[in-house]
């Protein structure tokens, strides 16, 4: 069966490949990553940078998320850097959903999945060990920051 598409658009059809396509803009455009923040308690976190609308657009229409974009001041002759961010479960959940397409970013999406399976056990818990989750999730989060190193010896 053919399909006509529009010149421009992006236009995966069935789910499969709606997350197969996301597995890998986030193989390749992509970023997953456990932050925390100043009070100590952590976060993931996964975006997509790009500089052409219609991605963001797609991304926003198919899987929600928050839109941001920056100026590059200091490089005026480039286009400026759109950005797609998911936070908390519903990475835990795209996460899940496009595991078995990724390939580059798969240690990563990982240590995403652990940290949400303690996250998680940490809530139904509801036991005071809250020192003893942000322990796990930094130990996590370290190992995140070694697996998204850049340059050289990245």
């Amino acid at each position: 069966m053919a399909r006509t598409v529009a010149a421009g658009t992006i236009t995966p059809v069935t789910e499969n490949e709606r997350l197969a396509y996301l597995a890998g803009l986030i193989d390749g455009e992509g970023c997953i990553n456990i932050s925390r923040y100043p009070h100590g308690h952590h976060n993931i976190r996964l975006t997509i940078t790009g500089t052409d609308t219609r991605l963001i657009d797609w991304l926003l229409e198919n899987f929600e998320g928050r839109f941001s974009y920056a100026l590059r001041k200091e490089y005026p002759d480039q286009k400026t850097m759109l950005q797609w961010t998911l936070s908390g479960e519903s990475v835990a959940k795209i996460i899940q959903s496009t595991f078995r397409y990724l390939v580059i970013k798969r240690e990563q999406a990982n240590l995403i999945l652990d940290y949400w399976e303690r996250h998680e056990a940490f809530k139904i818990s509801s036991s005071n060990g809250s020192d003893s989750f942000q322990l796990e999730a930094e130990a996590l989060k370290s190992k995140m920051h070694v697996l998204n190193r850049r340059g050289r010896n990245g």
